[in-house]
């Protein structure tokens, strides 16, 4: 009880009281509560006497608890879908496909979803196709980034850009192929 008190209450008022001076509080911060919130259940349970009663309003709050632990869970309740993104992406790319991220924080999407991003070469001279991984990229970034001033400069928008939450993925095919 010693640790699971404050495992289960310091995440939760940490976070709000930092808000009151630069927001910060998102519902995922409190998941770090919830080690306390088990362990504090946890403590509860061995408490109870074990009776079938008990046991029946156990059993009838896990069967709640079990359809709203879903449905929090569900890729429609993601701020992003990477997961389609990457299949979006594996079934279009080619071999020889090249890919940009911007920012280049994204090259983690590899680390996460890598097969179809493992596939793809860095953004070189005999690259037709570049896949460009980024979030939305206003006017003045495009003169500020040598890389995306020669996406511009060299590639034309081929297709519709797929956008899930904050992440767009955009094909660019190459104005002049290299090997013309």
């Amino acid at each position: 009880m010693g640790v699971a008190v404050p495992w289960a209450v310091l995440p939760v008022v940490l976070s709000l009281l930092i808000s009151q001076i630069h927001p910060v509080y998102s519902p995922r911060y409190v998941l770090f509560a919830v080690p306390g919130l088990a362990l504090l259940a946890g403590a509860g349970l061995a408490a109870l006497r074990r009776t079938p009663a008990t046991w029946a309003v156990l059993a009838v709050l896990v069967a709640f608890s079990v359809s709203a632990h879903l449905a929090v869970r569900g890729p429609a309740n993601r701020p992003d879908d990477l997961r389609t993104l990457a299949a979006e992406l594996s079934a279009q790319e080619r071999p020889g496909d090249a890919v940009l991220y911007v920012p280049e924080r994204f090259r983690l999407f590899v680390v996460v979803y890598g097969e179809p991003y493992r596939r793809l070469s860095a953004l070189g001279p005999g690259s037709d196709r570049v896949w460009l991984v980024s979030r939305r990229i206003r006017g003045p970034e495009w003169e500020e980034d040598p890389r995306l001033m020669e996406l511009k400069r060299d590639f034309r928008k081929a297709g519709k850009t797929r956008i899930s939450g904050a992440v767009r993925i955009t094909l660019y095919t190459r104005r002049i192929p290299s090997d013309a």
